[in-house]
């Protein structure tokens, strides 16, 4: 209640003082709304203070940031409506817990199938992977309204794992070995609370599964230590307008090997497209990798280098726009992530037709709308 109080006086003391938001609106302002309970029940309250701190208070910002701090931290409320509150101050995001499935786990393994046909003839490798939602790894975080309750991922995940676990050569399931670091973690959760990706400890356990699918041998835990934490403001916090910070950790690896030093170096050449280039040190995954993928494995970039040779990157969102082709070049292996949450939603044949047709040296369809926005 005392930070309530603060919230209600600040943008009053302001005004006393003498602060005006100007003229400009050319409008009476709102008057602040009464404090009654029957107006914070049914939510008018904070309607009209959204309203009176709109139009008088000369800084938004801060007031906006008190009041989604007092809503979430002592109402329990998610200023966002897209943004869940879970057990322990946990969040998540609104798709992973209504998530949508158009296609059924058989029809994405039927479509992947698909691709590793084509791809077989244009490149060394072709895998494909699927990042866990933090709702499948920490369901005990979940809100009590949807820790019961089965979502179209939930219904589908048992039979997606069963179709890539009977295809290794294509395939890398990424649940088990995130569960079970999971399971063993003693330095906190693999995934970050008050985000929706995973932490370095749980990109980590992914990575590890995806090196040792194309390259046996090649992962070193040992090479693996701990760095101090950074902080940072998640991404569901700052939905929810909020600057709070979280503690992530950090890992640190030594590549190393007789004397030699692994020096890892990234350019950006067409917009969003990283190039990742590691010399020296232990061994990698030879030759060029291509990653196409989303935030959670673009997120984690740093920590994939040490093990490759070279990766060339570009989201999902720029896999088909022309000059992001021009710039991947002659390619040994395909690495094609989705996060699980649109796994079911996402045409990958459609998706990689451009990549194929580039490698084929084929004509290449049109450009999606997307790719003029990234240029701009």
């Amino acid at each position: 209640m005392a930070l309530f109080l603060v919230v209600l006086s600040a943008p009053m003391a302001a005004l006393i003082m003498g602060a005006r938001p100007g003229d400009y609106l050319n409008k009476t302002l709102a008057e602040p709304p009464d404090l009654t309970l029957g107006a914070v029940s049914d939510t008018t309250y904070f309607v009209g203070l959204d309203d009176f701190i709109d139009e008088n208070f000369p800084v938004r910002p801060q007031a906006m940031e008190a009041r989604a701090a007092f809503e979430l931290w002592l109402l329990g409320n998610s200023p966002n409506p897209r943004v869940v509150v879970g057990q322990d101050g946990w969040l998540f995001f609104d798709t992973t817990l209504e998530p949508e499935c158009p296609n059924t786990a058989e029809e994405v393994v039927a479509q992947v199938d698909g691709l590793a046909s084509s791809f077989a003839d244009l490149v060394r490798d072709f895998r494909f992977t699927v990042a866990p939602d933090k709702r499948s790894i920490y369901r005990d975080k979940l809100p009590a309204t949807f820790a019961e309750a089965a979502t179209c991922t939930d219904v589908q995940r048992p039979v997606l794992r069963a179709g890539m676990a009977s295809r290794p050569e294509t395939t890398i399931d990424l649940w088990g070995p995130v569960i079970e670091e999971a399971k063993l973690a003693t330095e906190g959760p693999v995934y970050r609370p008050e985000d929706t990706h995973w932490n370095p400890y749980g990109a980590a356990a992914a990575i590890a599964a995806i090196v040792e699918s194309v390259a046996p041998g090649v992962w070193a835990p040992e090479d693996i230590g701990p760095a101090p934490p950074r902080e940072v403001v998640g991404g569901l916090t700052k939905m929810m307008g909020l600057t709070r910070t979280e503690s992530v950790p950090r890992l640190e690896y030594d590549r190393s090997d007789g004397g030699s030093d692994a020096v890892t170096t990234m350019t950006v050449s067409a917009p969003r497209v990283e190039h990742w280039l590691t010399t020296g040190g232990a061994a990698t995954v030879d030759g060029r990798t291509l990653i196409v993928g989303d935030s959670f494995f673009g997120g984690m970039l740093e920590h994939f280098a040490p093990w490759f040779a070279e990766i060339v990157y570009v989201p999902v969102q720029r896999i088909g726009c022309h000059d992001a082709l021009e710039e991947i070049g002659e390619i040994d292996r395909v690495i094609l992530e989705r996060v699980e949450r649109v796994a079911y939603g996402t045409n990958y044949e459609k998706l990689m037709a451009p990549l194929l047709a580039h490698l084929a040296g084929e004509p290449l369809p049109p450009e999606p709308a997307s790719c003029a926005v990234a240029e701009e």
